[in-house]
Parts: C-alpha cells; structure tokens; sequence
C-alpha cells in the first residue's frame, strides 16, 4: 500500500512539474546594440566597433556604404552619404533593429559640434543683385531689402545656398542657440533662409562700413569671446572685405557662403580657430544627405 503510494505521489509530483514547466515560456532576450547610436556620423574608410546582445546577424543595405565583417565590425566605405544596417535578433528573426550611418570627411569635426561650444561664422550668401548706396541720404539707408539702396541676395542662387546649409545643419542635428547677424538686409535674409527656428540678433558688430569700420573685425572677436559657452552653439553671418585685420584673419578670406568654424575657449577669451567649410562643401553635403 505504501509502495502504491508513493508511486502515486511520485507520479502526481511529475504532472504538476511538466504543467509548471510547460506554463512557463522561454524568455529571448530583446536585441540591444552598444557603441552604435543611431545616426552616428563616421570617417570614411573606419572602422566601427559595436555589440550586439544577444548576437545578431548583420547586413548593409547599401555595399557603397562598406561591408561587415566576420566579428560583426562596420567596416565603413569611402564614399560620404547615409547608410543603413541593420542587426537581425539570432534567437528571434522578427526582432529587428535598424542604425544609420552618416558618412562624412567632417566626422570629426561635426562630432564635436554636436556638443555644443562653436561658432559658425558665415559670409552672407552670393548676393550681386544692385550695390550698397554708402553716400545715400536715406536713413538706415543698409537696412533695405531694395536693391536701389543695397546690394541683395541673387535668387535663387543665394536662398539655394543658405537653404542647404540649414538643412545640413538640421540633418545632422548640430544644436544651434542663436544666429547673429549684420543690419544688411542680404546677411538677415541668408539666416531666414537657413531655416534654423532660433531667435536671430542684429548687431552692429557684425555690419560693414557705417559704423567703426576699422574696428569691425576686432569687435567681431570680442563679440564672438563675450557668447556663453553651453551645450549648443552660434551662428554668425556677416561680411567680408575687413579695412583692418590680424594675419592670419580667416573671417576676410570668405567667399560668399563660406563658413569660418572657431571653437570656444573660455568667457572673454577669443575663439579657436579651427577650419573653413566652403560653401561647395555645404552644398555638396546637402545632395549626399538624405
């Protein structure tokens, strides 16, 4: 009887486990991807190490964008454009993940900007419409948008060039804090054209010829030195054609659209100097970024 018993239980014992068990279902980790974000912008010809858990399987939708090798690393190609991956779950082909990869000779460069501590200061872009009237009796005669009294932006050339850097500039996600311009109507209307959302400032730091000409770089520096430093950074769009300036002087060199990059340094200390990016180049990242 008690053999009989026990064989029961023994039994009745399996039966409650094997329902246990069969309740409780098989948990497969979700796909997580370390050292990759999304949108991550990187040199041509890198290589991009990054972590998939649990381990995945990779592919690259476009091959111009590089290849992925036996470990799993992005071996990037040297063409600049967008590209996309995407890692396929091993325990689980419906979960899926996908980053995009931004091919850029700037990588660098942009990579810093995205924390914030720069300025762009920009030449206005191409305007040879009309020319500045500087003997002109009317009042505020360079605050015009009439090409009688001032020299304008050529459309649609100029709002092309002004509408592309913007959209490089929002693409990429390089946060922006505020523009700065000259009075001149040509230097106001290259930031509308940007497109950027941020609050603009007229200076007369920044506007050539009717106020201290000869200390107009100058100013500009000291303007550039007084902006506080924070996570975002500053757009300045002015002129060329200084009467007066420091050797070397990127900021006289710029031709219409070309952006001087400087780094911030300290509160009342004049900025880095870093790069120029020619208008070409800002042009040119607008068809390769989309």
């Amino acid at each position: 009887m008690k053999e009989t018993t026990l064989i029961l239980l023994t039994i009745f014992g399996f039966f409650l486990y094997s329902c246990v068990y069969e309740k409780v279902p098989q948990v497969i980790p979700k796909l997580e991807i370390t050292g990759l974000a999304d949108s991550s912008i990187v040199l041509p010809n890198s290589s991009q190490q990054y972590t998939a858990t649990p381990a995945a399987k990779w592919t690259m939708l476009d091959a111009n964008g590089g290849k992925i090798d036996s470990l799993g690393n992005l071996i990037v190609g040297s063409l600049e454009g967008v590209f996309t991956i995407t890692a396929v779950n091993s325990k689980d082909k419906s979960d899926t993940l996908k980053r995009r990869i931004i091919v850029l000779k700037q990588a660098d460069l942009f990579n810093q900007m995205k924390k914030g501590g720069y300025i762009m200061s920009f030449r206005h872009a191409a305007a040879s419409v009309g020319s500045d009237q500087t003997g002109s009796k009317v009042t505020d005669w360079w605050k015009s948008c009439e090409s009688t009294l001032a020299r304008q932006i050529t459309l649609p050339i100029g709002k092309n060039q002004s509408d592309s850097t913007g959209k490089v500039i929002k693409f990429l996600k390089i946060p922006v804090d505020t523009t700065l311009t000259s009075e001149f109507c040509r230097c106001k209307q290259t930031t509308e054209y940007f497109n950027l959302g941020v609050p603009n400032k007229t200076l007369k730091d920044l506007t050539f010829f009717v106020y201290d000409e000869a200390a107009r770089y100058e100013n500009t520096m000291k303007l550039f030195a007084a902006r506080p430093i924070g996570t975002k950074n500053y757009i300045a769009v002015g002129h060329a054609g200084y009467s007066k300036t420091p050797t070397p002087a990127p900021l006289a060199s710029l031709e219409w659209g070309d952006c001087a990059v400087f780094q911030q340094v300290a509160v009342g200390t004049e900025p880095k100097y870093i790069q120029t990016i020619k208008v070409k180049e800002w042009t040119g990242l607008a068809k390769v970024l989309k």
